[in-house]
């Protein structure tokens, strides 16, 4: 299976040859501090969210959500709206790289997804990919 890192420029590569204009766009500055904001928001709508059946049935969440919900009740108020501020000055500043290009190439992961849900569950993103409480998911291999 072919690398994530390497995905990207095999697609950018095939795009050239197919006669797109290629070339490098920056990202927006914001972006130096979405990733911590969007953790930090993350924290608190989910404590929010599961806050009333978190009280009575604590022992029924998993170590990590059960984390993400203490983590979240104690944040402050004052730091959910910088974070939710940098977020939309994110949301502002994004369209502004789609002046002069039509599309953008990003790998979506830093690794490889799991070939199957048998997994350790310390890989990058690995939580998103598990089923929970009757949901489904579902994943892309590249190429």
């Amino acid at each position: 299976m072919p690398r994530p890192s390497s995905i990207p420029q095999a697609t950018v590569e095939r795009l050239a040859r197919a006669g797109a204009s290629v070339r490098e766009v920056s990202l927006p500055p914001s972006y130096a501090t979405v990733l911590a904001a969007h953790r930090l928001i993350m924290k608190v709508e989910a404590a929010a969210f599961h806050a009333d059946m978190f009280r009575t049935q604590r022992e029924q969440y998993g170590p990590r959500l059960r984390e993400t919900i203490e983590m979240g009740l104690v944040i402050p108020g004052v730091d959910y709206l910088r974070a939710q501020r940098l977020r939309r000055l994110f949301q502002q500043e994004v369209p502004q790289m789609f002046q002069d290009v039509d599309i953008l190439v990003t790998p979506s992961t830093p690794t490889p997804a799991p070939r199957d849900l048998a997994h350790d569950g310390r890989r990058p993103l690995s939580i998103a990919l598990e089923p929970r409480r009757g949901t489904q998911r579902s994943r892309c291999p590249p190429g």
